[in-house]
């Protein structure tokens, strides 16, 4: 079941719970800890299971058109079950209704790190089409995939 989480204090408590177990993907603390401490405001979905949460997606405004997928977890048990697709499935219907045109996330371009490739992978196999890559986000080694989806 997927619900819309909107007290601060269980946001940042959902994400840095879950990002601390994905330390593989979020191991810059810096980076963390800005998912955790900037989370309040902005509209968070997750996922639970036999009431226990086993991820969320967060959304954030970038323009009156459009939000981005800011950031989005799922725990490794998990993982590869569809709970990603159904948090994303979700989030963006729920985008479309509140007046949002389309939606965009930010990646690392395919064939820099294989498990980024499978995040590419996941983003494209829902819909989402490269609109541009811009290394100078976070730099020559880590070129910025963005992909983007009409709603």
């Amino acid at each position: 079941m997927i619900k819309q989480i909107i007290n601060k204090e269980e946001k940042q408590s959902i994400t840095k719970t879950i990002l601390e177990e994905l330390i593989d993907w979020f191991e810059d603390e810096t980076g963390r800890n800005n998912y955790i401490n900037n989370c309040i405001d902005k509209p968070m979905f997750v996922n639970v299971d036999n009431k226990k949460i086993t991820g969320f997606l967060i959304l954030n405004e970038t323009s009156k058109h459009t939000v981005e997928l800011w950031v989005m977890g799922v725990t490794l048990d998990n993982q590869k079950q569809g709970v990603g697709s159904k948090l994303l499935t979700y989030s963006t219907q729920w985008a479309k209704e509140n007046g949002y045109e389309f939606i965009q996330v930010k990646t690392v371009k395919f064939g820099i790190y294989p498990e980024y490739d499978i995040t590419n992978k996941f983003y494209i196999k829902n819909g989402f089409k490269e609109l541009e890559c811009i290394e100078e986000i976070w730099g020559k080694e880590n070129p910025c995939m963005i992909y983007i989806k009409a709603l």
